[in-house]
């Protein structure tokens, strides 16, 4: 229900840095211009945290981690909040959304009808954070868009549209508001939807084998008719190793509606063991639906899914590889996300059997039985993770079962070798998708992309005499480097994965040159980085020279005051010999080591 407005007056307090994702903060200009606008709000009935997290606890599976309660509603545009008139003749409509304890806030959006030039933002009044913009260019075919979580209780909606626009028009409906009572984040409780204390993080000794698969998992979160909830996925690949992004899941996603809502989390992950420092900064928003179990009496229990866009390179993904054949093996793996946590790990030793997990309605025999785990369990938010065998390739997606921490016995996992082709129809199917080849094989290793990226750390262009810099290679295969000049060598020439280039230039006696440095890799993009070295016939001046004790400088010379003087290249080769009274240089870095051991840079440029 709307209640009266509400005066508020920090928004136009907001900077301008970006953050992953969807996520900006900007300059609201409608508070810029007017910061005692009253806004009306929209505030959802109070409810109990601890309430919820019993209740969804004591009546969900493992293949639903509920963690946010939904609100259904119909805020138009035209009927709630206000419309007001920017200094640029432009409109923007804003309402305040509260609903009080909640550690997040998600939307969802529907009958969206926006003009290009308009664009939608989310603020937090609290952390002075702008989410968005969200614009036609983020809209599904269906018209709908789902808002990841956003931390805080109080949300301010602000949508800008062009002069030309009509206020009377409704351009979206806000039909589900999401009130997270767990902390999603994980931000403001460090209990509240914590997973079993028998789990270990993904980075403690016993993942340390699976650091490549991990980097294929995902959370994923979504909308349903039951509330915002979370389940695991992975990023599969498929005999063309031409980088599809495929997520392998549950069926827990089974509609093209859903899909096209779902959010992915890459790389949720606490960086060492028992850590307590992951964060929720890489995502993809939206997938189609490309296949999933036919509906009939007996289920199957697999969803493939593809995303709407390819993971950033900075997301550095894995493609898991997958076997299809029906043997029951031991010494198997289960990465996942139990109660939306970080990532975690799971082993059993023993072989696994086969199984019918006739709770959840499927065929008999359609599923690989774990019949203890000797490392941790899998909980609910672990629905849809992957089972790994001891080839590093997945066998099966968790369906369900019975393990907790302290009785981690008989989990379920629907079997890849029955997902595979049992439905003829290829959007009732795995094969026509992972194995597009009809290659008819039945396993295949997974895929790492070939990465390859720079970053120089000279000044600029820049690069003096004598200067020794670096360009930090980050990379997963053999690469080379070559320069293109003589005066400029490198240091190492040729190296595997990540590494530092050093890079060591000769004097330069004439006019300023450049060099092109090329590092190169098989199967990818070749990155250059241009320098530029300083002619070596200006006047100098000294740089970082505090005390100037027993010298002096004018000009390129440095004239010693006493014999206790020294100078050195930065590469440690000494200039000076004993009896100098002063010694001319080129532009350059050098040391100048006195009597009570200080070594002094100094250095000298063109002016």
């Amino acid at each position: 229900m709307i209640k009266q407005p509400l005066k508020l007056m920090f928004i136009f307090l907001l900077g301008g840095i970006c953050l992953t994702g969807n996520t900006q903060i900007r300059k609201s200009e409608v508070f810029k211009n007017d910061s005692s606008i009253l806004i009306p709000y929209i505030e959802l009935p109070t409810v109990s945290n601890d309430s919820l997290t019993q209740y969804y606890d004591n009546n969900t599976t493992k293949n639903t981690f509920i963690f946010a309660k939904n609100f259904p509603q119909n805020i138009k545009t035209n009927s709630s909040g206000i419309w007001v008139k920017n200094k640029d003749n432009s409109y923007s409509w804003l309402l305040n959304v509260k609903s009080k304890s909640a550690f997040s806030l998600n939307f969802t959006l529907g009958n969206i009808v926006l003009l290009q030039e308009s664009k939608l933002y989310i603020l937090n009044s609290k952390s002075k954070k702008t989410y968005g913009p969200f614009s036609s260019n983020t809209i599904s075919k269906d018209s709908t868009l789902f808002i990841e979580p956003i931390s805080g209780d109080e949300l301010v909606f602000e949508l800008d549209v062009p002069s030309n626009s009509n206020s009377k028009n409704n351009y979206f409906s806000i039909v589900n508001i999401g009130h997270d009572f767990r902390d999603f984040y994980k931000i403001n409780s460090i209990k509240r939807g914590k997973s079993g204390s028998c789990e270990h993080d993904i980075n403690c000794g016993i993942g340390l084998d699976w650091q490549k698969e991990k980097q294929s998992i995902v959370e994923i979160v979504f909308p349903s008719n039951v509330g915002t909830q979370s389940i695991t996925g992975t990023l599969i690949n498929n005999t063309s190793n031409n980088k599809l992004p495929y997520i392998l899941t549950t069926k827990g996603i089974k509609d093209s509606k859903t899909a096209s809502s779902a959010i992915f989390y890459f790389n949720y992950e606490n960086s060492s063991c028992q850590a307590s420092d992951a964060v929720k900064s890489q995502f993809i928003s939206g997938s189609d639906l490309i296949a999933t179990s036919k509906d009939t009496t007996a289920l199957l229990d697999f969803t493939l899914l593809r995303l709407k866009s390819n993971p950033q390179d900075v997301f550095s993904v894995y493609y898991s590889g997958w076997s299809i054949n029906n043997i029951k093996e031991n010494n198997i793996v289960a990465l996942h996300h139990p109660k939306g946590d970080p990532l975690k790990i799971s082993y059993s030793k023993d072989a696994i059997l086969d199984g019918s997990f006739t709770d959840g309605g499927c065929m008999k025999n359609s599923h690989w039985q774990i019949a203890k785990w000797d490392t941790g369990a899998t909980e609910a938010g672990s629905g849809g993770c992957p089972l790994f065998n001891s080839k590093h390739q997945i066998i099966g997606t968790l369906t369900g079962g019975y393990a907790i921490c302290g009785n981690a016995i008989n989990d379920y996992f629907a079997k890849l070798y029955k997902s595979w082709d049992y439905f003829s129809d290829s959007t009732n199917q795995l094969k026509c998708w992972l194995d597009p080849l009809n290659s008819g094989v039945t396993e295949l290793l997974g895929y790492e992309p070939i990465m390859l990226k720079v970053v120089s750390k000279t000044s600029g262009s820049n690069f003096d005499q004598h200067l020794q810099d670096t360009i930090e290679v980050t990379s997963n295969t053999t690469w080379n480097a070559t320069s293109n000049a003589t005066w400029l060598t490198l240091s190492p020439s040729t190296s595997t994965n990540n590494a530092i280039i050093i890079l060591t230039a000769t004097t330069n006696t004439g006019n300023a040159r450049t060099a092109t440095v090329t590092i190169s890799a098989t199967g990818a993009i070749s990155q250059t980085v241009t320098l530029t070295q300083a002619d070596g016939t200006g006047t100098a001046i000294a740089i970082e020279n505090t005390e100037k004790k027993g010298y002096h400088i004018i000009g390129n010379t440095v004239y010693f005051d006493n014999g206790d003087i020294s100078i050195y290249t930065i590469l440690g080769q000494r200039l000076s010999t004993i009896g100098d009274k002063s010694i001319t240089l080129q532009s350059g870095i050098y040391i100048i080591q006195t009597s009570i051991g200080t070594d002094k840079i100094v250095l000298f440029r063109n002016q």
